[in-house]
């Protein structure tokens, strides 16, 4: 059975953003999406984090 962190992740700054995808982009490898999910998946989480700090000054997301 594959056990998926469940930890948080503070957006606070622009690097964040960053992180925040390529930690997406290394789940979606571990789940086993194919390039073109793990693609859209990453522009998603990229876009969402972005618009955080862009709208929101910030967060957190899991």
């Amino acid at each position: 059975m594959m056990t998926l962190s469940k930890e948080n992740f503070e957006i606070k700054r622009e690097p964040d953003v960053i992180l925040y995808r390529n930690r997406a982009k290394e789940l979606a490898a571990k789940i086993g999406m194919s390039l073109v999910g793990q693609t859209k998946l990453i522009t998603a989480a990229s876009e969402l984090v972005r618009n955080m700090l862009r709208y929101a000054e910030g967060g957190t997301v899991p």
